[in-house]
């Protein structure tokens, strides 16, 4: 499944990006990564601890563990929602292929806003891809780390173990950080995150970004049905309010 479209006049006002399940996933991974490295940064760095009163490390370190807990929200997710959708996205979300390292190539002229849209970019970017990579490459190896440490390993391993521990620590802040300020700042990215809220992202911005996906989304489903003003007869056209013809505009 690409995705749904709204229509206003026969033209995509908007093009359903991400399912509910998709969302779902998406932010219970989000609040358990969130969640783990505000009580986990302050045990690495004590200059975090300033925005703590009365900090205590033993405190600190039991709430790191017991926030660990929400990292089986996701996964309750998957089991409880539509697989189907979730495998789908996610096997686009992994695979890098030449056209995303031609993406990948050209990431500084798009920061900037150069020109650098390419017709084969379909549902993720490159940049989208590697992201989540690295996001998963970290979350995974630091619930392993995690779990060795707190079951107790060797003495041996134990100054590797925190050492693998810290320095994914700082690699997935940097790259949430990254993920947080190009969904909320950066102008050629920022429509994605009403995508995250709703679902839904705006057809013309979709177009330019992920031209491949947005075409197909465009033709997938049939448009969605909308009401007729009170009164109208049928070949009066839809009702749109001022919002979404702001959102035309």
């Amino acid at each position: 499944m690409h995705g749904r479209r709204s229509v206003i006049g026969g033209a995509p006002r908007r093009l359903l990006r991400f399912s509910a399940s998709a969302r779902a996933l998406h932010w219970t991974l989000a609040l358990a990564t969130l969640g783990l490295l505000a009580s986990g940064l302050p045990l690495l760095l004590p200059a975090f601890r300033w925005w703590i009163r009365g900090y205590d490390p033993q405190v600190g370190l039991r709430l790191h563990l017991a926030l660990s807990v929400f990292l089986l929200a996701p996964g309750l997710v998957v089991l409880l929602g539509d697989r189907g959708a979730l495998r789908a996205e996610s096997v686009e979300l992994v695979r890098l292929g030449r056209e995303d390292w031609r993406w990948l190539r050209r990431l500084p002229a798009f920061l900037v806003g150069l020109p650098c849209a390419s017709e084969r970019v379909g549902r993720y970017n490159g940049g989208q891809k590697l992201n989540a990579w690295g996001v998963l490459t970290s979350v995974t190896g630091l619930t392993l780390t995690g779990v060795l440490l707190w079951l107790g390993a060797p003495a041996g391993l134990l100054p590797i173990l925190r050492w693998l521990h810290d320095g994914l620590t700082l690699v997935l802040l940097l790259l949430v950080a990254g993920h947080v300020v190009l969904a909320t700042l950066h102008p050629r990215t920022r429509p994605a995150l009403r995508g995250m809220v709703d679902g839904w992202v705006p057809a013309d911005w979709a177009a330019v970004q992920y031209p491949r996906w947005a075409a197909g989304a465009a033709a997938d489903r049939p448009a969605e049905s909308r009401c007729l003003r009170p009164g109208a007869e049928p070949g009066e056209g839809p009702k749109v309010d001022r919002r979404e013809r702001r959102d035309v505009q």
